[in-house]
């Protein structure tokens, strides 16, 4: 379960998309007349603000799960999202899931802090493997940081109340390094200056 704090929205408070990759094993999948695999499952999400806005869930959400046959004996990933617009300050989310047919149930909590909406900020950088539909646009989000070698990545963050100069657009500048699982730079890019933010990554980690 990751959070992405977002775009500040009305009323002092920000756009928090909560993305959750649910790994369900072979045994929870019942064989259909087709020789497709399939599941039920039961979703729901709970969000408690420490301060200010208190506790917030969503109701159980039925979700169906279809693979073809070729899945059988794998573990399958299915993404979920859910969105809530919160003032700043702590958070801790929980997603819970049941499988409809054995009642087997799972559950995760994570802990998040949610920006102060009308700060100089950036958004949560968003890296996938998976592209937009458009030039510029956010690509899919992902939970998982684990990619095919090779691939390009694509990383999309957003800034936020950046301070203007009479009519021109915001200005602002990007730097990253990118580093493996063993703290090693693989990639490293120095400050260059940019009307807005959108950066290619084609090393993987």
């Amino acid at each position: 379960l990751a959070a992405f704090t977002l775009q500040p929205v009305d009323e002092g408070r920000v756009r928090v998309r909560l993305v959750a990759e649910l790994g369900l094993k072979p045994a929870l999948f019942a064989k259909e007349p087709d020789g497709s695999l399939s599941a039920t499952l039961d979703v729901a999400m709970a969000l408690n603000h420490v301060k200010g806005a208190g506790r917030q869930r969503t109701p159980w959400n039925e979700r169906k799960v279809k693979v073809p046959a070729q899945a059988e004996g794998l573990e399958i990933q299915v993404p979920f999202e859910g969105a809530f617009d919160l003032p700043g300050g702590a958070c801790q989310a929980k997603l819970v899931v049941r499988e409809r047919a054995s009642r087997a149930l799972g559950s995760v909590v994570h802990n998040f802090e949610v920006p102060d909406p009308g700060s100089w900020r950036v958004s949560a950088p968003i890296l996938s493997d998976m592209p937009g539909e458009e030039r510029g646009s956010a690509p899919r989000l992902r939970v998982s940081r684990s990619f095919v070698a090779g691939a390009p990545l694509y990383c999309y963050l957003e800034v936020y109340d950046a301070p203007t100069k009479a009519a021109a657009a915001p200005r602002v500048s990007l730097a990253y390094t990118l580093v493996d699982a063993q703290g090693k730079t693989r990639k490293p890019q120095a400050a260059s200056p940019r009307y807005f933010i959108e950066a290619l990554v084609s090393q993987t980690t």
